[in-house]
């Protein structure tokens, strides 16, 4: 089952982050936020098929446990950006952006901190739960192919809908102010990739979509970052930061103009209905359904619950 699998990417991704060192943590802590988002996906589908086993509260647990990383990604992501501009600086700005760099580096250890001491820690005891459920779930679906079928006709209408509000917002999302729009299309652009890999890999079509899909969130989540840099420039009065949010913005309107250029199209529009139309066929539900069966999810429970009790290996 692909919740469990994204439940054990969660896991890897929290020993990760707690095994390397300050300066290496970066990288863990997004594939940590990439598999809590895959993760709440495919559970929120689960626990709106079946509320007993799974429901709205573990939804709420992975929302909260992903927003609590939210500082910690911010601070990474600035402190990369401006740590990637320094060699261009003149000399007579050096002082200015050092200094905060240097603040911005405190702000990113002591949300890091945050992360290992509360996160990572109610996580694991999330973990050891939803395991359980997810194997008790699976365990339901493939004892009764009436649960499997119902279950395939709520992903198609998830997708579907996912499908429609990246459309919509897309459509809306024509100036660089327009950040609402553009916020939610790269959010319907997530889910609806997250909705759809499991089908990719089961079958042998649909790999476009995904690439398309995954260019749509990469270009819309540049614009997004420099978004987000701007707006924490605004929030500190002082020369070096001026210049640097101007900086901000000029790169923010040309990855807003690429966006445009790529994506605003009506062949777009059209490639992505015949894509879709394909991972949602019957056929896609038969070789997804075969894949699952494969996957032996006690045995993935136990590993999970073991990795679980022991913690991060020290």
């Amino acid at each position: 089952m692909n919740g469990l699998r994204y439940l054990s990417d969660a896991l890897d991704a929290r020993e990760a982050f707690a095994l390397r060192g300050r300066e290496n943590q970066g990288e863990a802590l997004h594939d940590f936020r990439v598999a809590l988002r895959r993760l709440r996906t495919t559970v929120g589908v689960y626990a709106e098929h079946s509320r007993t086993t799974i429901g709205a509260r573990h939804i709420r647990r992975l929302k909260k446990l992903a927003r609590a990383t939210g500082d910690a990604r911010d601070a990474e992501l600035f402190v990369q950006w401006l740590a990637k501009r320094r060699s261009r600086i003149d000399a007579a700005n050096v002082v200015g952006e050092v200094r905060l760099l240097h603040r911005l580096e405190v702000e990113r250890r002591r949300a890091y901190r945050r992360i290992g001491q509360k996160v990572l820690p109610e996580f694991a005891s999330f973990a050891e739960e939803m395991s359980e459920r997810l194997v008790r779930f699976g365990e339901r679906l493939s004892a009764d192919s009436q649960r499997q079928r119902e279950l395939d006709t709520l992903l198609r209408t998830h997708a579907k809908h996912a499908l429609r509000a990246l459309r919509t917002h897309l459509h809306r999302a024509t100036t660089i102010d327009n950040k609402r729009d553009a916020h939610k299309a790269r959010i319907a652009a997530k889910h609806l990739r997250y909705l759809l890999e499991p089908r990719a890999e089961a079958s042998s079509g649909g790999r476009a979509l995904l690439r398309t899909l995954r260019s749509v969130q990469d270009r819309l989540g540049k614009l997004r970052d420099l978004q987000l840099i701007v707006a924490m420039l605004l929030k500190r009065a002082d020369p070096t930061a001026r210049r640097l949010q101007l900086r901000a913005q000029r790169e923010a309107t040309r990855a807003f103009g690429e966006f445009r250029v790529r994506f605003l199209r009506r062949q777009f529009d059209a490639a992505l209905s015949r894509e879709l139309k394909t991972l949602l066929s019957r056929k896609a539900d038969a070789l997804l359904a075969r894949e699952n069966r494969r996957r032996p999810h006690v045995a993935v429970q136990r590993e999970l619950r073991d990795r679980g009790s022991r913690g991060p290996r020290s």
